[in-house]
């Protein structure tokens, strides 16, 4: 997420590799996803944070995800 509020509104952006990136000394990554609050929101994003984390910690649901070609596709996924 962004140091600091400044977007109109809320949105998720997400990014998948076909081959993984060194993510810092220990990780490789190949899904980045980045959430970005609106400003002067005040609201609890509890529920879109567990969503994310239930998405991450799911082994297949992460392959699929990666295997996309299409945002279509993407966002199908992370919708069911």
């Amino acid at each position: 997420h962004p140091m600091k509020l400044d977007t109109s509104e809320t949105f998720l952006t997400i990014c998948t590799l076909k081959n993984p990136i060194q993510w810092d000394e220990q990780r490789k990554v190949q899904f980045v996803c980045l959430l970005n609050i609106r400003k002067g929101y005040t609201g609890d994003l509890n529920q879109v944070y567990q969503q994310l984390i239930d998405i991450i910690e799911n082994k297949t649901m992460m392959q699929k995800l990666i295997e996309c070609n299409l945002p279509e596709e993407l966002i199908q996924l992370m919708c069911e």
